[in-house]
């Protein structure tokens, strides 16, 4: 597919920088899962972390040049920091304790896990369970091996598991964090193409059947266990083996990602009717990198269940379900469909101070191409060009069985727009509808303005072609 960073890489978290070694060839590898503890100091609370049944130490053995020669200074940190664990902070002295990116040796298990997704009931329980003992060796041997400088076992010891936590478990979480398994093949694959800025540079790609957004940035974690183990050191002023620098497939774009649109077809798999799959959806391995949030899969589970919902009272098949009237239900509900930096949704901060049905015709047909920023600038005066631009979206959007030819240097009128202009440039683009549009009603008429010379904005203009069109794209 193209995906710079896909394949065989290796990027240093610290400079972001891809090093030698990274070929980009494709594999089946998957990234590392792990468990994310709910660890505490306070002793009232505090559950220590048993030594777990055939320990082995030798995994963790690394460890101990790494905290010895100060590449690892402590058992844990905060986000940004370098440690064996990473810290969030929780409230009742709690931390979500997750593996630490810049750390070769923390709570992801990488290569343990590659036949996971294909795996029956019985092998993924082994899975687990292996997982959970490397997990609970981890710490054991942070607080307990002696090979490690005391100081540092001293300050792991502080930290256990929280007894209130999981209490029928041990302490211990029951779900295991599986980054990715198995997806379908939708009617479209979700690419990092579609998180990155597209070739306008002005915002990522739109998509027509919009019926979520997401921000998060496209990131794996590592696909190899440490690699830099007897590696000899690069010889000053020459560029290191990426062996030495990062841990194989764990990568992290929070400069490049940018919110983006996801369309309803990577929930419909091909070739199957009645099914749609909010979570493992149809995505390259870096496309769901961006997508495997919990926050947008609650946004894709509310868009799949308006759309069973909907194909039932018209009596469609869910494939079949039409787009826009499954986007107006879910713009109703507060989704964001269309992300701008200067526009409400429903249901956020600042939406009852905009005028109404605004924020919702601006996020539809942003979904159909009418923005190419961020920044709406809905009160801002529309120009010929964009003028020209949003009518023949507008048509295409609603009657594309005739396409029309059209001279994009029409787009570049930089002139402000007038409502009379505006109005005569929509009947222009809306003439001579398609047969099949003329046999469903043709198209609506457009009423002549009340103030002909006013100036008209972007928000007026797209206001105008909803209340026209809205219902027809």
């Amino acid at each position: 597919m193209g995906e710079s960073h896909a394949g065989v890489v290796y990027q240093d978290f610290h400079d972001r920088l891809t090093y030698p070694g990274s070929t980009g060839a494709a594999d089946r590898r998957i990234q590392a899962y792990n468990y994310r503890l709910c660890l505490t100091d306070d002793p009232a609370n505090r559950r220590a972390v048993e030594k777990p049944a055939g320990y082995d130490r030798t995994p963790y053995t690394p460890l101990i040049d790494d905290v010895r020669s100060g590449r690892m200074p402590g058992f844990w940190g905060p986000r940004g920091g370098t440690a064996v664990l990473n810290f969030v902070p929780m409230p009742n002295r709690k931390s979500d304790a997750n593996n630490h990116h810049y750390c070769f040796t923390s709570s992801d298990w990488a290569e343990t896990n590659f036949d996971y997704p294909e795996a029956g009931p019985e092998r993924r329980l082994e899975i687990a369970s292996a997982h959970r003992a490397y997990t609970e060796g981890l710490v054991w041997f942070c607080q307990n091996d002696e090979e490690l400088p005391a100081d540092f076992r001293e300050a792991a010891r502080a930290w256990g598991l929280a007894a209130d936590e999981f209490q029928d478990n041990g302490g211990f979480p029951r779900q295991m964090y599986v980054r990715e398994g198995c997806r379908i093949l939708g009617g479209y694959l979700f690419s990092a193409s579609d998180a990155l800025l597209d070739s306008s540079g002005g915002r990522s790609p739109k998509h027509w059947d919009s019926v979520a957004s997401g921000g998060y940035q496209i990131d794996s974690h590592a696909t190899r266990k440490r690699e830099d183990l007897g590696l000899k050191t690069a010889p000053e002023g020459t560029v290191p083996d990426g062996r030495q620098v990062a841990l194989e497939g764990f990568i992290g774009l929070h400069e490049e990602t940018v919110p983006y649109q996801i369309p309803f077809r990577v929930m419909v798999p091909e070739g199957i009717d009645g099914l749609l799959v909010p979570v493992a959806v149809s995505a390259s391995h870096l496309g769901y990198g961006t997508i495997r949030m919990e926050p947008v899969w609650m946004a894709l589970g509310e868009a799949a269940g308006v759309a069973a919902a909907t194909s039932i009272e018209r009596g469609v098949r869910v494939r079949d379900v039409p787009r826009g009237a499954l986007q107006r239900a879910l713009l109703a509900g507060g989704q964001v469909i269309t992300y701008f930096d200067d526009v409400a949704p429903a249901r956020f901060a600042g939406f009852e101070q905009q005028v109404p049905g605004l924020s919702e015709a601006a996020q539809f047909w942003g979904a159909r191409g009418f923005f190419t920023r961020y920044a709406a600038r809905l009160d801002e005066p529309l120009t010929e060009g964009e003028a020209q631009r949003w009518a023949w979206l507008a048509r295409r959007a609603v009657d594309p069985w005739r396409p029309l030819e059209v001279d994009a240097g029409l787009f570049d009128d930089q002139a402000a727009c007038s409502w009379s202009g505006f109005t005569d440039i929509l009947r222009q683009w809306m003439d001579e509808p398609s047969p099949l549009m003329t046999s469903m009603g043709g198209m609506p008429e457009v009423p002549s303005p009340e103030q002909p010379e006013a100036m008209i904005s972007h928000g007026e203009a797209c206001r105008l072609i909803d209340r026209l069109y809205g219902e027809l794209a």
